[in-house]
């Protein structure tokens, strides 16, 4: 039994016990018309607390029997359920604690670490979707940096990267943002939403039309936002019929170690790269072919979305210094600024930044994610 207030109920929703949760309210009602001025209220209330916690109602009693009650007293009850969680998700508490408190987290030598003083302090979801051509392997370095700062992180694969090309699924960026929005949503919170590659574009589309899911966003391709992008050669050969279709079958064919030593050459690290590999399909190259050719248009980028809407929603563009094929030093800032996005240079630091040096990139996670700490 707890005491309804902010603080207990968001105590109670934020422990996960290994089963569903329901919550049972006892209601009981003077007998001076109590009960119409309480309805009112739950009617008024409702919408924003089941958007807050993500509760549904199953069952809400009129209250015509008295079950245990003094003379001239009526009793209801209603019974709530949060939604079911995605895997892996754990339902923490989304608003800060100890505003103009300590520093989330310092960096050390060995990385990130929690700051004195904020250990088991609740986060809302940090959620990592990845691009091309990878799975959610890419990320593992990165995340073992970020361990003593987020402990609710969750990695999602857009259908064929990872996870299965479902029959029907045209593989657009249109389908891929529905795709993501439909994830966030199951979350029934805002996410601090981190993207790379063509993830990093699906993160700024959900980010343009649909700000409420997020708290914050951020991305390392906004360069190719810019009106000057022009897209690499391997995003050309994909986007050219027939050409597209060589390259996919060399790519994604051959054994498991021969796209590995692949994708070693191209920067990856080679224990993440033999994961990663071991995720590489026929699939994974229809997907490749399908997304690549939905943005060959100009202006196809954003989905019909101008860049400026993101600024709705904090943002930070990963500017990796020697990455190649996000645009120009030049484009990337441009866009950054037309997003209202903070920015954190990487140095030295290629497409992959996240397996090449993973503690930089947690550092730069860690201290934009400061910045918007107690909004």
């Amino acid at each position: 039994m707890i005491e309804i207030d902010d603080r207990e109920l968001d105590t109670l929703l934020a422990e996960d016990p290994g089963g569903p949760v329901v919550m049972l309210n006892l209601l009981r009602f003077r007998p001076d018309g109590c009960r119409g001025s309480y309805q009112r209220y739950a009617e008024a209330l409702g919408q924003s607390i089941n958007a807050r916690y993500g509760l549904s109602a199953e069952y809400r009693g009129n209250g015509g029997r008295a079950l245990v009650a003094e003379d001239g007293q009526a009793w209801d009850m209603s019974r709530a359920r949060p939604p079911p969680r995605p895997e892996g998700v754990r339902r923490h508490d989304p608003r800060p604690r100890e505003p103009g408190g300590r520093s989330l987290a310092q960096r050390g030598a060995g990385g990130v670490r929690v700051a004195a003083g904020n250990a088991g302090r609740a986060l809302m979801p940090a959620v990592f979707v990845h691009g091309n051509p990878e799975t959610a392997a890419v990320w593992e370095p990165l995340l073992a940096e970020l361990a003593a700062v987020r402990s609710d992180v969750v990695c999602l694969s857009p259908p064929g990267f990872g996870a299965p090309l479902p029959a029907g699924f045209g593989a657009t960026q249109a389908e891929y943002r529905d795709w993501l929005v439909k994830e966030l949503m199951a979350f029934g919170e805002p996410v601090d939403l981190v993207g790379h590659d063509w993830g990093g574009a699906h993160v700024v589309n959900v980010v343009l039309s649909r700000p409420a899911l997020v708290r914050s966003w951020a991305s390392d391709v906004l360069g190719i936002y810019d009106p000057g992008y022009e897209w690499h050669v391997p995003a050309r050969r994909w986007q050219t019929p027939g050409a597209g279709e060589d390259d996919v079958a060399a790519r994604f064919g051959g054994t498991a170690e021969e796209r590995a030593a692949a994708l070693v050459e191209r920067g990856m690290s080679r224990q993440v790269a033999a994961r990663v590999a071991a995720g590489q399909d026929e699939a994974m190259g229809r997907a490749v072919l399908a997304l690549y050719r939905s943005a060959a248009e100009p202006g196809a980028l954003g989905v019909g979305l101008e860049l400026e809407r993101a600024a709705a929603r904090p943002g930070l563009a990963v500017l990796a210094t020697a990455d190649g094929v996000v645009g120009t030093d030049e484009q990337r800032r441009r866009s950054a600024g037309r997003a209202g996005a903070r920015s954190a240079v990487l140095k030295g630091l290629g497409h992959r930044w996240m397996t090449e040096d993973p503690a930089v990139g947690a550092a730069a996670l860690t201290e934009f994610w400061e910045t918007i700490r107690y909004r």
